[in-house]
C-alpha cells in the first residue's frame, strides 16, 4: 500500500507558474551564531529541509557592520523570515541589520516574518532591557540605534514562539515547521491543493495515470516504496498538461525503484520541472521538448546521454545529474542563455564536458574520475569544481574569470599543464611560476588543493582569498609555505579587510607542518601564552598560529579566549570542517583588534599582561604561536619576543625587521 504521504498526483484546471516559485528562497534564518548555530538553529534548519522547505543559513560568522548586498538581496529573495532571538542577538550589527531588513521587508513587500524567542525573556527584546539594554548602552551614538530598537520591539510584538514554553525541543521545533507549512500553502497551491485520492495498491496508480489529461502534477517518494513499481511505456503518453514531475529519494541508495519495462514514449512538451531520481533508461524520449523546462534534476540514473541533437533551452536554470554513473555525454548546452547551475558530480564515466552558456555560475564536476578536458565559457562563473577528476590541464581562459569566488582542485593527480601558455603555473610539482595568473583572480575566496601530493610550492595569492585548504600536500615545503601565507596575510589579505571594512571570521589557511616556524616569537606546547607588555599605537592584531594532530577535524571546534589580568576581553572561535589529516597540520588565522572589548591601558600607551588559552573540543592542539601584527609607513610588520622584551620597545617597534623583508 502507498501511504497517503508518497504519491501525490496534482489536479488543476488553472495550473499557474507559482510552482516554480518567483522567489529563490521559502524561509530565511536569522540567528546569533555564538548562542544557537550548533544547536537549536542547526536542527531547525535540518527539520525544514526534510520536509523540502528551501531554507537559507548562513553559515559564516557574522562579517562586518553592515550586512553585505548579497545577503539583503537574500532576504528580499525569501517568503518567510524566521527570527531567533536569543541573550546576545543585539550584541551584533550585522543580527541587528539584518532584522531592519526583514522588517522593511515585511512593511513593503508583505513578507511573513515568525519570531521566535529562545532561552530569553520576551519582554527584554520587546523593551530591550536585561542583556539588550547592556548592548544598546555600548550603542549609544549609533546612527541607526532608534531604528533597530524599532525593528525589536516591532518583531518582539508579532506572534511568535517561546522555547521556554515547551519542555523538549523536538516539539517546538515541530510546531515550527508546521506553521511554516501552513503559511507557505497559499504561496503553492497547486503543490497542496487537489490531490487525487489515496489509492490502495500500484494497479490503481497507474489506472489514475493513465489518460489524465487534467494531472498537471506528479510527486512520489521513492523511499516509501514498499516494493518495485513498474508502470507501462503509454502512462504519461496522454498526460498532456504535466508540468512539474518528481519522483524523489532522501537517499541514494533505495531498496525499491520505479522501472518503465516497455520504455517512455514520451514526456509533456509542457514540463517545466522534472526530477527524477534513479531514472531507469538510458536516454530521455526522442520526441521529448524541453524548451518550457525550468529545472531538471535526475540523480543515480542509468542515463548514458539525455537527448539527440539540439534543444531549445531558453527557460534552463539548473541540471543536477549527481551519481549518474554511466553518463558518457552532455547534451548542446549554447540555447541555454539562463542556464546558471551545472551539477555532474560523480558522472564517473564523463571524459569531457563543455558548458557555452553565457550565464553559467556555478559548474561542479566533483568526483568525474574520467573527466580529462573541460571548458567553460561565461564569465559569470563563480565557482568551480573539479575535485578528483582526471584533468591534464585548466584552459587560459579560466584565469581570466573575473568573477571566480571558489576553486576546488582537490586530488587532481593527473594536473601538469595550466593552460596553453608557456607554464602558467608549471605543473603541480611547482604550481606556481608565473604567480600573477591566480592573483588576478580578484574575486577568489576560497581555494582547495587538498590531497595534491605532488605539490611543492604555492604561487602568490589574491587579496580577496580567505580559505586555502592545502591539506594532505604531503610535498610542500611546509617552513616555504607558511613564510608565502604570513606575506599574504601582511601584503594583501589583512590591509584589504581594512580597506573594506570586513571583519575577519572566515580567515583560515590550512597545510602541513609539524611546528611553528622558528621566527615565532611567541609560542608555546602548553595552553597559553602571555605577553606582559604591547605598544597600543597601530596595533591591528594577532596572527594565529596552531599545529593541530593528525586526524578527523570534522565540525570539531578551535577557541582562543584572550584575557588581560584576569577578565576576558577577546574571544576567537572557528569550527573546523576536515574530515581526515594524514599528518599534522599548521592552521593559520587572524584576530583584528577591533573585535576585542576594551583593554585596559597602561600610561596610555602600552597594553600590559595580555594572556591567551587556547581550547579545542576534539581537535588536539599540538603547538601554537601568536604574531602581533603593527601597521607602518612600510606597510604591517609581525612583532616578535626581542621587540617586546627589549628595554626599548617604543622606539624599535617600527624599526623591526622580519625574515618576511626578504621576500617584500
Amino acid at each position: 500500500m502507498v501511504d497517503q504521504q508518497n504519491i501525490g498526483v496534482v489536479a488543476s484546471s488553472s495550473y499557474s507558474s507559482s510552482v516554480v516559485s518567483s522567489k529563490r528562497y521559502d524561509v530565511f534564518l536569522s540567528f546569533r551564531g555564538e548562542d544557537t548555530r550548533k544547536k537549536f538553529t542547526s536542527h531547525l534548519y535540518d527539520a525544514l529541509k526534510q520536509k523540502e522547505v528551501e531554507t537559507f543559513i548562513d553559515y559564516r560568522l557574522e562579517k562586518g557592520e553592515e550586512i553585505s548586498t548579497t545577503l539583503i538581496q537574500v532576504i528580499e529573495d525569501s517568503h518567510i523570515s524566521i527570527v531567533i532571538f536569543s541573550e546576545n542577538y543585539a550584541s551584533s550589527k550585522w543580527c541587528l541589520g539584518e532584522l531592519s531588513k526583514i522588517m522593511e521587508c515585511k512593511k513593503e513587500k508583505g513578507q511573513i516574518v515568525i519570531p521566535v524567542f529562545y532561552d530569553i525573556d520576551p519582554s527584554h527584546v520587546r523593551k530591550q532591557t536585561g542583556s539588550y539594554e547592556k548592548f544598546f548602552v555600548t550603542l549609544k551614538g549609533e546612527p541607526m540605534c532608534n531604528k533597530w530598537k524599532a525593528a525589536l520591539t516591532e518583531a518582539a510584538n508579532l506572534a511568535a514562539w517561546d522555547s521556554q514554553t515547551y519542555r523538549v525541543e523536538s516539539e517546538l521545533l515541530k510546531d515550527i515547521v508546521e506553521d511554516v507549512l501552513q503559511k507557505l500553502a497559499p504561496i503553492y497551491p497547486n503543490c497542496h491543493k487537489g490531490l487525487v485520492g489515496i489509492v490502495e495498491n500500484y494497479e490503481k496508480i497507474e489506472s489514475l495515470l493513465k489518460g489524465s489529461e487534467v494531472i498537471e502534477g506528479i510527486i512520489l517518494d521513492l523511499s516509501k516504496l514498499i516494493e518495485d513499481l513498474y508502470l507501462s511505456s503509454d502512462f504519461l503518453a496522454k498526460m498532456t498538461n504535466v508540468r512539474f514531475f518528481k519522483i524523489h529519494s532522501w537517499s541514494n541508495f533505495n531498496i525499491f525503484n520505479v522501472y518503465l519495462p516497455n520504455g517512455l514514449n514520451t514526456l509533456s512538451h509542457k514540463m517545466r520541472y522534472l526530477h527524477w531520481d534513479g531514472f531507469c533508461l538510458e536516454s530521455l524520449p526522442s520526441n521529448f521538448c524541453a524548451e518550457q523546462l525550468v529545472e531538471l534534476c535526475m540523480r543515480c540514473t542509468k542515463l548514458k546521454k539525455l537527448w539527440d541533437g539540439v534543444q531549445n533551452l531558453v527557460n534552463l536554470k539548473a541540471i543536477d545529474l549527481w551519481g549518474s554513473r554511466d553518463l558518457i555525454e552532455i547534451p548542446d548546452l549554447s540555447k541555454a542563455e539562463k542556464l546558471e547551475n551545472v551539477s555532474l558530480c560523480y558522472c564517473e564515466s564523463l571524459c569531457q564536458v563543455q558548458v557555452l552558456s553565457k550565464s553559467l555560475r556555478v559548474l561542479n564536476l566533483y568526483g568525474c574520475s574520467s573527466l580529462r578536458k573541460f571548458s567553460v565559457t561565461s564569465e559569470e562563473l563563480t565557482r568551480l569544481s573539479l575535485a578528483f577528476t582526471a584533468i591534464c590541464s585548466i584552459p587560459s581562459s579560466i584565469w581570466h574569470k573575473r568573477k571566480l569566488k571558489a576553486l576546488n582542485l582537490t586530488g587532481c593527480c593527473n594536473l601538469q599543464d595550466l593552460a596553453d601558455e608557456p607554464r602558467i603555473f608549471g605543473s603541480l610539482t611547482v604550481l606556481a611560476s608565473n604567480a600573477e595568473n591566480i592573483k588576478s583572480l580578484s574575486t577568489l575566496r576560497m581555494l582547495w588543493l587538498d590531497d595534491c601530493k605532488k605539490l611543492v610550492s604555492l604561487p602568490m595569492l589574491p587579496p580577496s582569498l580567505e580559505k586555502l585548504s592545502a591539506s594532505n600536500c604531503t610535498s610542500l615545503d611546509s617552513h616555504m609555505t607558511q613564510r608565502l601565507v604570513l606575506l599574504h596575510m601582511l601584503q594583501s589579505r589583512i590591509p584589504y579587510l581594512r580597506k573594506h571594512y570586513l571583519r575577519c571570521y572566515d580567515e583560515e589557511y590550512l597545510l602541513p607542518g609539524e611546528h611553528v616556524i622558528d621566527e615565532c616569537g611567541f609560542h608555546t606546547t602548553g595552553s597559553s601564552i602571555t605577553i606582559p607588555c604591547l605598544w597600543k599605537t597601530e596595533l591591528y592584531g594577532f596572527i594565529y598560529c596552531i599545529i593541530l594532530s593528525k586526524g578527523s577535524l570534522l565540525l570539531s571546534e578551535v577557541s582562543c579566549s584572550v584575557y588581560q589580568d584576569g577578565i576576558r576581553v577577546g574571544r576567537f572561535q572557528r569550527l573546523l570542517e576536515y574530515e581526515s589529516l594524514t599528518s599534522n597540520h599548521v592552521l593559520y588565522m587572524f584576530h583584528d583588534i577591533n573585535e576585542f572589548d576594551t583593554i585596559t591601558e597602561v600610561h596610555g600607551h602600552f597594553f600590559s599582561n595580555i594572556t591567551f588559552i587556547f581550547e579545542n573540543s576534539e581537535a588536539s592542539i599540538e603547538e601554537f604561536g601568536i604574531f602581533p601584527i603593527y601597521g607602518s609607513e612600510s606597510g604591517l610588520k609581525l612583532v616578535g619576543s626581542r621587540e617586546v622584551f627589549g628595554s626599548k620597545f617604543s622606539t624599535q617597534i617600527f624599526k623591526s625587521t622580519t625574515y618576511l623583508d626578504k621576500y617584500a
